[in-house]
Formats: structure tokens, sequence, C-alpha cells
């Protein structure tokens, strides 16, 4: 009620927000959204206007001692004006700061406005600075500041408050900021709540305690709990009440009595009860209650679509928050990003800053120096200068005085003669003084040095003034990454709220989910008491079930639970039941319960039961007896108790340890790990049993299979061996025959509330396999690792290395991708291959190593290396020693990311990638050592990382299966004798009625088991032990135990036991035991049997070297083109049909009429599809027995860039169908057509329907009143046209097209248009069902009204409708599909979706008949499921591509290809000139053969292969010209012809065909041929390699750079 009102209180406040805010932007459309009108009366008012007079600017007056108001007193005697912004008319003189500030405002020029205030405080009212909107402006503002960003404001929160507005309370506080009034206070648990918390757990509106600890209750945990007595507040020392059960005193411990009055305002009734009880009675009222109210919901539920929006709204509405919730993460987890890089490069800077400084200083220091010396020399300098001057001065004067005194005197010349001697030798003596020449020297150095001191003190300043200025430059990015990191750390704390709020919605989301569980589950039980409209409600009620169950289906949370004794858990078992008959392997981690002080040991308790739901047989559990763990089964009947006596439960320790239960046919184990706190050790436990009776299968139907844990419902009654009290603990659910599975995958739960059960925490131990440096991949998860040149650079030498372990045949292990380049690094049937471009000219380069001993999926580690050798050569490394490399034009690599084990869908499925590497499937296995450049990476440190596990677990890497193709066989050689004292036994599946299933032979002793005409024959030293006439080839699972004894040979068959006498009996008869090898699947010694053709699985014998247990098949050492990872029988192509729904037409069943298959096929017809040897295309025909019905199978189409036109009369083409006797075997006639082996790529052609088109349809259907069509569909596209139709002016018209994901169904009535848009995207390579209808209903007048609905995947329910109108409403086609012809659809569909689908679709129905034929058909090709690889594929519709130009073919020539047929006849390549000369190679009946015409005759020559070309394996063909000779090389045989030879021959450069060619093309010597059916790669003309992607004309249905992989 309290929060109602409080909700009421804040839906007021914001209705006067809005009417504020209103107001405000009529006023100032920039003003913040919580501005309002008249604020300035709560800030600070303006001073009165004075009348003092102002004075002007300028020099006071002399008598003046003060300025005016608005002015201050300059220090040049100055008045000068104020510069407040308006908010202060008062400054200081002398320094001009403002003073008394008004309008809330504060800083030196009231530029900023107070704490607590927001707004522009410069530009003056109505702009004031107002109290923060935190959450409320003047009622509740809990901020110490604020600030807007970005046009919002951001409140800095005080202590007790949190939020982007403080609208909540932080955790540790309680309150409701919104209401006024109202404040955070702190919880107040008195110390009784988890001591693990930071702050104290309470409600953040009530303040009541959650999860009181220490025995205590109450809303503040003050008092202790029911049955507990003591001090709850200060001595925390709640005890038990010691009083047989009764009520005591909650202070004293006193006991009371029992007829003790509970207290007043409780609902328990004056009984002795205790705590229990009282729940209890609550429990059963609130349950009464939500009963009656699921009941009245129930009953008001409507049969119509309304239930049907309601539920999808639902769902809708979980999808979205889980969307959400996803993309919080992610942004999360950029904005992380973006600190950590913000964080770096602030540090970088910084550090630059700092050298920076560093070399201003030594710069300043050496300028001054420098500048010291260069005075210091200038000065010399000058010195020295001046002397010679002087000195030159003094000779002058001397000269002038000679020549004075000689006229002066009238010397003689004599006279004169002798003084110029004397001044001469004056001279020289001068001259030759030995300190004026070094003295000029010294100048001479000087003045040198000092120019270069100079010019060096002139570079230092410059280098001094640049440094100078980039302070600035430098201050202001520190300033702006400041700035930025302030922003990223405020988004980051909004981001973490936003996702608090989220993780909020997802709990109460999840808590009304499991809400509408339980009364579901109720009603259910309350079926029989609710009246006869609650069964007229019954379909609307399916539709809710099922969605949960897929629900149910996707969790898979590996968290623990604890049971309290009463509590149960129903989980849906995920395995395949049929996978448990033979072998169940079950491991889960167990925290025992405490033990109590007063027992011996652990009281006997309930674990977990797997079996039948009536308990009395075929069932396994495990339960604690006399303080053991005891392992349970039944077969039959009789129990087999297993207990792991060496380590009683009361010794385990008091975390988590891990059991495994386990069993193959009646031999059982139960596995004990118990880890270490000390150290890595563990211990290791382990016990063995047997079952007593005959059975050895634990035959479960998954119609009557339950899984309960730690207890089971009051309604169940357990087998005596585990009729036992619930369990105490913590359980943890792990593998199930190693499939996760999770307790919270649950069906049903009793007596827990998971919202509230806290699980317990799984102790930080780690077991022997997770200390392993090495990471787990699970075929779905990936590591990525960002800008991995920050550990090293791409360098001469650039070099990745890495070590896998897996036993999976294909896996992607490296890539990298940029753009259109990439690199990829797969594995493909257990070889690696390496795909890159980095912009080569000629394409991508391919390097493969397919030699026998460079396979890697054998389940042991390999050490891999990948080295770019000088940008131009790559080089793979395999184990140190196996090298292959491969050159290709220089380029650099243009890579900084890297995908480990796999990448995104949205990077695999790029159109990049699928054109040259098709295979899409991530890793399974394990890898180590990731290095680049030398350097490790921690794969789990990547913050992109996803499902990447620690670890190496061995059960992973096991291959308990194995597939044969009818050409293979596994063999081993160990210690067993077959002869005497043998059992053993394996599951298998096969469509095939004969095969060798397994084999050994001893001289002239053999031990056989096989399969005849459908029948299991055991031959043991030539008696034979054959099943009964039951056929066991029908795809199904069966299982084989055989033994053999002194006395008896035996054979069982599922459950059916056969037998013969031993014709030894009695006799003394010694079999030597040695090592001899022995086969599965078939034996190269053993001509007599045909290899098998299907699955083996779960085998195990009665060995003398070790204990039973199921073969590992990765361990033998003989294995022949086994797939030992995959069955792709379990998954049989026909099982993939689409459903029939209600409206389906039903066929008519009538001798040789064609029939449409819809639902699951009979045996005989998957034996049919087996040895038609899928994939089947549809241009087989087979031709039945005489007599019997027919049954016709037609195909789905691939749509990319092409469209299919529906319209006129049907085309009836028997060669695009084939037919099988549905009554008895077939006799097959293959006309045309490969034999292969069963592959795992299923072309769906062979499944879904063929698109097509009755004659009449235009104009027949579209006068019903309801079109109804329904299309299946599969895209990676964003947008294209799926179907469209409208009659010829384009007014009237009906489409379905995909616009960004999203499907759109749209019509028009009139001049109206109704549209309907899916809210999810569907282009996520998946098959989705599409149905879309249109309908008009009429009343009694003339004005119709029409709707729409759209269906997709039977859980989407969408519809609308428009107003009746009279308009009308006609079309008579043509439909199209896919696509639309040139210049349709634009009027009304957006110019993205008028483009043509990419993607497949199939089986499209009107009105729940099938459209089964095409008129016209452009660029469609089959389409496939299943894995892809490089090459192009020529479909059965016809097709060819033209090379470019730079192709052509002349007199002297050398072509090279690979090829992989599915038709033994049909054109491969062909080149024809104007004047009748041609070139062309084709296949006939398996043979090939070239033609040639050189302008003179024909000539021909052939090759039939040794190996047949249908064989499902690649196969090189090379024809070589050179003028008249011909030579043809198919694989390893060579033929030649030579011509004739033309004396004038003429080199025409001929164009060149590929896959076909048109018949207009074919002269009279060429019969038309048909086209090539299968798929071409490394097509190779002089050396030059083509790529089909640049083909100068591709036409028909070919696929370019995309293959089915065989």
């Amino acid at each position: 009620m309290a929060l109602s009102s409080a909700w009421c209180a804040v839906l007021r406040l914001w209705l006067l927000w809005g009417a504020a805010c209103s107001r405000a932007a009529s006023r100032d459309d920039n003003a913040f959204p919580f501005d309002f009108e008249g604020s300035s009366a709560v800030g600070r008012q303006d001073p009165p206007e004075t009348s003092h007079p102002l004075v002007a600017p300028g020099r006071l007056p002399p008598a003046a001692e003060t300025c005016g108001a608005g002015f201050f007193l300059a220090q040049s005697g100055e008045c000068l004006p104020c510069d407040c912004n308006g908010n202060s008319n008062e400054c200081l003189n002398g320094s001009g700061l403002c003073v008394h500030c008004q309008r809330n405002t504060t800083g030196e020029h009231c530029e900023k406005c107070l704490d607590g205030y927001i707004g522009d405080a410069i530009r003056g009212p109505p702009r004031f600075c107002q109290p923060c909107p935190c959450p409320l402006p003047y009622l509740a503002n809990f901020a110490e500041s604020c600030y807007r960003k970005n046009g919002a404001v951001r409140c800095i929160c005080k202590e007790n408050y949190a939020g982007p507005n403080c609208e909540r309370c932080a955790p540790g506080y309680y309150g409701n900021p919104l209401l006024v009034g109202n404040t955070c206070k702190k919880c107040d648990c008195s110390g009784n709540s988890d001591p693990n918390l930071i702050f104290e757990d309470c409600d953040e509106i009530t303040g009541q305690c959650r999860n009181c600890l220490r025995n205590t209750t109450g809303f503040k945990c003050e008092r202790c709990a029911p049955g507990y007595y003591g001090d709850a507040r200060i001595a925390k020392n709640c005890a038990v009440c010691n009083c047989g059960g009764g009520p005591c005193d909650s202070v004293t411990g006193k006991c009371l009595e029992k007829s003790f009055e509970p207290p007043t305002g409780t609902d328990c009734p004056t009984i002795s009860c205790d705590k229990c009880i009282w729940d209890l009675t609550d429990d059963l009222r609130l349950a009464a209650l939500s009963i009656e109210e699921s009941k009245s919901g129930v009953l008001s539920v409507s049969s119509g679509a309304a239930a049907h929006r309601h539920v999808n709204e639902m769902n809708s509405t979980i999808y979205l928050l889980k969307t959400k919730l996803s993309e919080r993460e992610n942004q999360y987890i950029l904005r992380k990003i973006q600190i950590n890089n913000a964080e770096n490069t602030m540090k970088s800077l910084l550090s630059d800053l700092d050298a920076l400084a560093e070399r201003e200083s030594q710069a300043s220091r050496k300028s001054q120096l420098a500048e010291k010396e260069s005075m210091d020399t200038i000065n010399h300098a000058t010195q020295l200068v001046e002397q010679a001057h002087d000195m030159r001065d003094t000779i002058q004067e001397i000269n002038n005085k000679m020549l004075y005194y000689g006229e002066q005197q009238d010397l003689s010349s004599e006279e004169i003669s002798e003084k110029l001697v004397l001044a001469q030798k004056m001279l020289e003596e001068i001259r030759s003084r030995q300190p004026f020449f070094t003295q000029r020297e010294l100048v001479d150095e000087e003045a040198d040095e000092a120019h270069e001191l100079l010019s060096q003190a002139e570079s230092w300043q410059r280098l001094y003034n640049d440094t100078r200025s980039l302070f600035p430059v430098v201050l202001e990015q520190l300033e702006d990454y400041n700035a930025k990191l302030s922003d990223l750390q405020e988004s980051l704390h909004q981001a973490l709220d936003h996702i608090r709020d989220a993780e909020d919605m997802n709990r109460a989301t999840a808590a009304r989910q499991r809400d509408h569980e339980k009364q579901h589950n109720k009603v259910r039980e309350h079926m029989d008491g609710v009246n006869a409209s609650l069964r007229t409600s019954s379909d609307s009620l399916v539709m809710p079930r099922l969605t949960l169950v897929e629900l149910d289906e996707i969790i898979k949370i590996q968290v623990s639970m604890m049971f309290d004794g009463q509590s149960a858990v129903e989980v849906h078992p995920k395995a395949r039941i049929d996978d448990l008959r033979t072998f169940t392997s079950l491991s889960l981690y167990v925290k025992p319960p405490v033990k109590q002080p007063e027992l011996a040991g652990i009281a006997d308790q309930f674990i977990l039961y797997l079996g039948s739901k009536n308990a009395k047989k075929e069932y396994m559990g495990l339960a604690i007896k006399n303080d053991n763990l005891v392992y349970v089964y039944n077969l039959g009947a009789k129990d087999a108790e297993i207990p792991l006596d060496s380590k009683p439960v009361s010794s385990w320790p008091a975390y988590f340890s891990i059991v495994k239960i386990e069993r193959v046919g009646k031999h059982g184990k139960v596995f004990l790990t118990v880890p270490s706190l000390s150290s890595t050790a563990e211990e290791k436990f382990i016990k063995k049993g047997e079952f007593a009776g005959d059975d050895s299968l634990l035959d479960l139907d998954p119609e009557d299979t339950v899984f309960y844990v730690g207890g089971v419902p009051s309604n169940f009654k357990l087998p005596a061996s585990l009729n036992l009290p619930g369990f105490l603990g913590c359980l943890e659910l792990a593998t199930l025959n190693n499939d996760v599975i999770s307790l919270y995958n649950f069906k049903h739960i009793y007596n827990m509330d998971t919202s509230k059960s806290v699980p317990c925490a799984r102790d930080k131990l780690a077991f022997t396999q997770s200390r392993a440096a090495s990471y787990f991949f699970d075929g779905s998860s990936y590591a990525v690792v960002r800008d991995i040149t920050r550990r090293g650079k791409f360098g001469q030498v650039t070099r990745f290395d890495i070590e896998v372990r897996t036993p999976a045949d294909n896996g992607l292990v490296l890539l990298m991708v940029n753009g259109s380049m990439f690199f990829s690094l797969e594995m493909r049937n257990g070889y690696l291959h390496v795909f890159y471009d980095f912009g080569f000219s000629n394409g991508p380069v391919h390097l493969e190593d397919t030699l026998k001993k460079a396979q890697i999926n054998d389940a042991k580690y390999h050490e891999i290396s990948i080295i770019y050798h000088n940008d131009k050569k790559m080089i793979l490394v395999v184990n140190r020693r196996h090298v292959k490399s491969m050159d290709n034009e220089k380029m650099k690599i243009p890579f900084t990311d890297i995908y480990i084990g796999g990448a995104p869908p949205e990077i695999l499925q790029s159109r990049t990638l699928r054109a040259h590497l098709p295979l899409d499937i991530n890793f399974r296995g394990c890898m180590k050592g990731f290095q680049f450049q030398k350097k490790d990476f921690n794969l789990l440190e990547q913050t992109e990382t996803l499902g990447v596990g620690y670890g190496c677990p061995e059960d992973s890497l096991i291959s308990r299966r194995a597939y044969f193709n009818g050409q293979s066989f596994i063999a081993s050689t160990q210690k067993i004798s077959f002869f005497d004292g043998f059992e053993g036994g394996f599951n298998f599946q096969t469509l095939q009625p004969n095969g060798l299933l397994f084999y050994y032979a001893s001289g002239s002793d053999m031990f056989s088991i096989s399969l005849d005409n459908g029948t299991v024959t055991m031959n043991v030293k030539g008696i034979k032990v054959q099943s009964a006439d039951k056929q066991y080839n029908d795809g199904l699972s069966h299982f084989i135990i055989t033994s053999v004894s002194p006395a008896r040979y035996e054979l069982i068959v599922d459950k059916s036991r056969l037998g013969s006498k031993n014709p030894t009996k009695g006799k003394a008869e010694h079999t030597q035991i040695d090592e001899k090898k022995f086969y599965f699947g078939g034996s190269p010694i053993s001509p007599q049997y045909a290899n098998f053709t299907g699955c083996i699985s779960n085998a195990y014998f009665t060995r003398l070297d070790r204990d039973v247990e199921v073969e590992d098949f990765q361990r033998y050492s003989e294995k022949v083109h086994t797939s030992l990872y995959e069955c792709p029988i379990e998954n049989s192509p026909l099982l993939l049909l689409h459903k029939k729904g209600k409206n389906s037409s039903k066929p008519k069943t009538s001798q040789n009429r064609k029939v449409k298959v819809d639902a699951v096929p009979s045996a005989r017809m998957l034996l049919a599809a087996q040895i038609l040897a899928v994939p089947i295309l549809a241009d087989h025909v087979l031709e039945a027995a005489q007599g019997g019905p027919r049954v016709l199978v037609e195909g789905g189409l691939q749509v990319g860039g092409g469209r299919l036109s529906l319209a006129g009369s049907p085309l009836h083409d028997d060669h695009h169908t084939f037919a099988v006797d549905a009554s008895s075997t077939p006799t097959i006639l293959r006309r045309n057509q490969c034999f292969v082996s069963f592959r795992k790529n299923v072309e769906v052609s062979l499944l879904e329907i063929t698109l097509s088109l009755i004659s009449h349809v235009a104009t027949f259907f579209f006068s019903f009143a309801r079109s109804q069509f329904s299309i299946r569909l599969k895209t990676r596209s964003s947008h294209g046209m799926i179907f469209y139709v409208s009659d010829q002016e384009e007014n009237d018209f009906m489409t379905l097209f995909l616009a960004h994901g999203r499907l759109v169904f749209m019509f028009n009535v009139g001049h109206k248009k109704l549209k309907i848009r899916s809210q999810e995207k569907y282009n996520d390579g998946l098959w989705h069902d599409v149905i879309f209808i249109r309908e008009k209903s009429s009343g009694r007048l003339v004005i119709e009204k029409s709707s729409g609905r759209l269906v997709i995947d039977g859980l989407r329910v969408l519809e609308e409708s428009l107003p009746p109108t009279r308009a009308a409403w006609k079309i008579k086609g043509p439909m199209y599909l896919g696509g639309v012809a040139p210049g349709r659809a634009v009027k009304n569909v957006q110019i993205n979706s008028v483009y043509s689908f990419s993607g497949c679709l199939s089986n499209l129905q009107l009105n729940g008949a099938s459209i089964t034929s095409a008129s016209q058909t452009f660029s469609v090709t089959p389409c496939f499921e299943g894995p892809m690889e490089t090459g192009t594929y020529f479909s059965t519709e016809g097709g060819y591509a033209v090379l470019d130009e730079s192709f052509n073919i002349g007199l002297k020539f050398e072509i090279a290809f690979e090829v992989r047929p599915r038709s033994s006849s049909g054109t491969l390549v062909h080149g024809h000139s104007v004047n009748g000369e041609y070139l062309n190679v084709h296949m006939k009946n398996g043979q090939v053969i070239v033609k040639v015409n050189n302008g003179i005759r024909d000539f021909s020559t052939s090759v039939t292969p040794k190996q047949s070309l249908c064989d499902g394996r690649w196969h090189r063909i090379t024809v070589i010209r050179d003028s008249n000779v011909v030579q043809l090389d198919v694989d390893s045989e060579v033929n030649h012809v030579v011509g004739p030879l033309n004396p004038t021959p003429v080199d025409h450069r001929e164009p060149v065909f590929v896959g076909g060619v048109p018949e207009s093309l074919l002269t009279p010597h060429l019969a038309p041929s048909r086209p090539f059916t299968g798929c071409i790669r490394h097509f190779v003309i002089d050396g030059r390699p083509v790529s089909f992607s640049k083909a100068a004309l591709v036409s028909g249905a070919v696929s370019i750079n995309s293959c089915p992989a065989a």
C-alpha cells in the first residue's frame, strides 16, 4: 500500500515537472529540462539600486577617493568596470575580483554556480543558477553538485544516494528519495547480515533486513528465530532450544507450555506448532488464493488470437530483456576497454611530458654554458683584434716617422740604408718572435670555436623555443584526456547502474516466470475440478507450455543448489535417452552435509534417481548409506549396489568433491575425486561392481523417464534401495554422457524457492585437469586477441605458434580479417589448410598439407607454427619437423586482431569469408601455448573471449563412436580371448542390409559379427548364431551383446536372446592368448564380407589387462577413411522434412501416382535414400519395380541474386523427380547419376518442396476471401524480396520481404496499405517457417473488413486490420519468389528490399496446397545443409561460366582443374571459334573425352579411369595442346592423339566455357551434351589460376566459390 501511494506521489511530481518544463521551454529553447520559472526568489537577490552617481571610466578626480558601484580602482589610478557577468556590482580595488556574487553564483568573476546548483551563470537571467534536479530541484535535492553533459544533467550524489539523478538509495541504505520529505537511512540489521557483503543487506524501500544469519529473525534481525534463544543484538549467541521440539522463550530459553498461545496478530491457530507448521499454514493460504486467481484467469482465457498474442508479448518481453542485458554488458565491456586505453594514453603522455621537461632542462643548461663560453671567446677575440690593430697602428706610425725623419734631417742614402737595415732586422726579430704566431693561431682557433658555439647555442635556443611552444599543446591534450577520462568514468558508472537495473528487472522477470510456472502446475493438478469452459480453452494453453519447454532447453547455468532435506528438483536429462541404454556416465559436485557431533557418521540420505516412473526396474541412483556413498542401478529384476567404503562420507572435506558414476553394460563403477586445500595433489577412490542378472541395457522410454535430484515429490515412490530422506547439503550437476547439464534446467522444483535459496559458493579449488595451462573449446567458443601488435611487431619474420589436441575432423584454428583481406588456418578432414589473401592481384592463396603423417585429429597434442618470411613466403610447420611452404606476391600482413578456435557468426558468415572460406565450424578440443612472435598470451584474460574453459578434460577427447562409409574400417591389437570366457557389446545404426560389424581371426578360427539381409549373424569357428527375422537396418540404434563360454555361444540383439551350444564342450581345449588384430566396420582380410556403412558406438570387451570400459576408438592403431567425431546417420536428411500443418492437403494413394512426403519417412523410404547415396540431386531418375505406389520427393532451391517466376501452366519434367517403390525393396536403375557413399552434406533439394505454380492459381486461389501462404526460409542477408504478386499496374499487390533482418508482410486495400513488421530479426542462418495470411470478412452490407496475419515459427503471431472499405482487390499474377523482374515492386516496396533475396526458400504452399512447378528461373541453385568447401558448384538446373578475355585458348595451351562430379556425363570445358574450329572436354558414362577440330577435321582422345570419377573424391584433369597434338591426363592415367597438321593455322584465341555450353554453339559433329553437375576447383590455364568470381558471364544455376563438402 505504501509503495502504491509512493508511486502516486511520484506521478504527481512528474506531472508538475512536465508543466514546468513546458513553460521553461516556451521562454527559452536552450534551458535544460528541469528549469523553473521564478526560481530567482530562492537564490541570492540583487541588491537594491542606489542613487549614487556613477563615475565614468578614466582617471579619478583629485578629490575622489573611491569608484562608484560597478567599478573598481585599478593600480593605475583609473576606475575600471567590474567584470562580474552581471551577477554582482562590487569588486575589489586593485585586482577587480568580484565579491557578493548574486543568483547563487561564485568565482572570481561570478562565472560559476555554487555547489548544489546548476545553470549558465555567465549569460545572466533567466539563466540563473538553480538547485540541482537530483531528483527534484527544490523539494528533494540530494546532490553535492551537478553539471550538464551533452544536454543532460549529471548528478554527483551524496553518500547515501545513487542513480543518475540520485533517485534511489545507495547500497546499504533504504528509503524513497522520490517522495517529498523522505531520505535515505542506513540499514540496521543488528550486525546479523552476511559478513561477506560490504553493506548490510536490507530492502531498499522499507529497510527490512534480508537473509538474517546466526539463527535470527525480525525486521532488523533483532531477535532469535523460532526454536532458538539468546541475545541477537549484542552477544549474538542464538542457540537451539532444548525443549524436545517445543517452543521456548526467545531470550531466556525457558521451555513454554504446549498450550502456549502464539503472539497475537499471527495466522497460526492456538495449537502446538513450530515455525514449519506456521509457514506451511501461510503457504497453504497463499496457495489457495493463487489457485483461485489462476482458476479465474484460466476461465477467462479466450481461445482466439488474444491468448496467443498475450503469450507472444510475454515471450517478446523476456527476449528483449535478455537482449538489453546483453547490450548493457557489451557497453560495459566497451567502456572498460575505452577507459583502459585512455589510461594507457594518459600514462604515455605523462611519460612523454617528463621526457620533454628533462630535455628542456638539459637544453637550457647547455645553452647557458654555451652562451657563457661564447661570450668569453668573443671577449678574448676582441682583445686580440684590438692588440693587432694597435700593432698595425704602431708600425704605421714608425713608418711615417721614418719618412718624416728622412725628410726633415736630410739623411744621406747610406744612412737611410743603414737605418732601413736596422729596421729590417728589428722587424725580422719581431716577426721571428714565437708568441705572435701562437697568439694568431689561438685567435683563429678561438674565433672558429666561437662561431661553432654560437651556432650550437642558436640551435639549442631554437629547440628550447620549440619545446616551450609544445607545452600548451601537451597541456591541452592532457586536459582533453582528463575530461574524456572523467566522461568515461561517469559513463561507466551509468552503465553499471543500468546493468543493476537490468539485473533487477531480470530477477523480477524470472520470479514472474517461476510464479507463472507454479500456477501452471497447480492448474494442471486441479484440472479435474475445472468446468467444461476450461477444456475449450486448453488449445490456447499449448503454446505457453511449448514456450516454457523451449526456454528450459537453453538453460546451462553451472551453479549449485542448496537442499534442506525436503526440497527436490526434476531435471531435463538433455542427453538422448537411447544413448543411455548401453553406456551411462554421470558426474556431479557434492558438498556433504555438516556432520552432527552426536552421530557416528552422516545419516542415510537420498542424492539422485534417473529411471522409469514406476521405479520398479530400469533405473540408477546415488545415495548415502551407513556413511558410505552407494551407487545403485537396476537393469531388470534386482538391484546392483556398489558402496564406496574406502572413504566414508563423514571424512570428506567441507568443500566440493567430484563424484562420477558409470555403467557399461552390466558393469558399474563409482569414482570419487577429493581436491586438496594445500597442494595440487588429489585423492582418488574407485569401486567396481557388476549386475547379477542377464540384462545389460538400461531400457528407458523417453516418455516414462524422470530425473530427480536431492529428493523426490511426495507422490513418487522410490525403490526400497533408494527410499531414504532427502539430501542435506549442496549439489551441482556437471555432465551426463559428456553433455553439460544443470540443476537450473529443471522441469519442476519442489519445496524450494530458487529466487531466495542462496547457492553454495564454489570453493576456489582447482582439480588437476583445470590446473593445466591449456584451454578447452566446446565447438561454440572462441578467443579474440585485439591489437596483437602491442606485444610484438610484424617483421621480416612473423611467427604464430599454437598447440592443438582434438578428435574432430573439421574446425577453425586461427582467423584474421581486415575488410576483404583474410588469413585462415583450418582443419579439414583432420588435415591443416591455410587460406590467405593480403590483397593479392591473383586472389587468395591456398596452402594445404594432406600427407598421411600430417593428420592431426588423433586426440594428441600437435605443435603448429605459421611463419611469414620476407612478406612473400608462407611456411607451415607441424611438430617441428614437417614443413610446407608457398610463395606469394610480396605483401605485408594487414591485420591487428586474431580469432582463435572460431569466430562470431557475423564474421564467419560475411560475404568476404563465405566466398573463400565456406567452413564455419568452430574448433572442438584443447589448445595451449598460443604465441605471437614468441610472446605468450593468456586467452582467458582477453575481454571478448567467449565460452573457453581452463584445462583439457579427457572425457571430451574420447571417441566413443565411429562412422564408416562402406570403404573404411578401424583396427586394434589387444589381449582378448575371443573363444574362451569372452563378453563384448556395442551399438550400431545403419540403413544398409549387409556389412561386416566386427571381425577377428586366429589361424583358421574366426570370430565375426555381421549384417546379412538386415539380420545380425555371429560366427564363432563356423558355428553361426543368427537373429530372428526382424530387420535391423532401419536407421535406429540397436545394441549387440555377445558372449562365448565353454558351454554356450550367446547373441543378444536389443533384448532378444539367441544362443547355441558350444560343440567343444567337455573337450580339453586351451586357447593361446596372444595379441592379434581385430576390426570394426570391415576388414582387409575378409573378402567374403562387404564393409559396413553406418555408425558403431559404445563398444566394450572383457579384457585381460584392464577393467571393462568403453572403447576409445581414438587409441586404435589403424583408422582407414573413418570419422570418429560425427555420426551423420543420426541426423538422417529425411528427418528434416517440414511437418505438415493442419490445413495441408492430404495426398491420395493410388497406383503410380506421385505423392509428397511430408511426415517422418518409413524404414523403406530411408533405405531407398541410403541406396540412392545421399546427397541425391533433383535430376536423378529412378524407376521402381513394377507395381505398387510411388513416392515423389521434390526439392528446395537457393536464391542468390536470382528469382523464380511462377505463372502459366506447370512444367512437368520427369527428370526433376525420383520415385521409389514404397511397398517392396526397389530395383534401382541409375541414369547418369553418380553412386557415391553417404555423406554428411545434404542437399536440401532432396528434402524440401520445389517452388512452383499450379495453372489457374492466380485466378482461382485469389478469388477466395482468405489467401494463406506458407514458406520456409533461411538467410543471413538483411534485405531482399521473398514473395511478390500484383496486378499489371501494381495498384493491388501483396508482398513478403526482408528489411534490416526483419520480416515485413504488406498488402493494399484500395489506397491504404496494411503493413506487419516483426520485432525480431530472422537473418540468423537458421530455417524459419513463415505463414502470411490475407483475409476479408463481410457482413450484411457489401463493405468488407480486411486483416492480415504473420505467423513465424508457430511462436510469433502478429495481426493487423484495416477499416471496412468497398474497394475491390484483384490479382492476376505472376507470382515472384526471391526477386522480381526489373522495374517491378519499386512502386510499393523500399528499394533495398526490392533487390533479390540471398538465401534458401522452400515448401511454398497456398491455402494448404503445394505449389509444384515454376515457369521461369533465374540463377537459382539448390540449397545445401552441412559443411561447404572452396569450389564452384554447377547445379542440375544447368548453367555455365564464361571466362574473361585474358583466359582465351588457342593453338597452344595447358588447362588443369579438379572435378568432383555428381553425374557421370556432362560438358566440362568448351571453346569455339567463328570458323568452326573448337575444343570440347566432356564426360560420358564416366569416360573423359577431348574432341578437337583444327580446321582440317575432328580428332579426339579419351581416358577411362580405373578409379570411378563418381566416388565422391576430387579428380584432376589436365588437357595439353600443342598445335595438332592433344594430351589428356586423368589422375595418373594419360592418353594422347596426333591430328592432321594444318598448314595455315590461325590462332583465334577462343573464349572458354566451363560447366556447359549453349546448344547454339555446338556443331553438327558435337551432339547436344548434358551440362556438368558437380564441383570444379583449382582451375588453371597456362599456369594462371582462374577466379570464377571474376568471370565475364555466369549463366544459370551456378554457385561461385562455394561447394558442398563430400
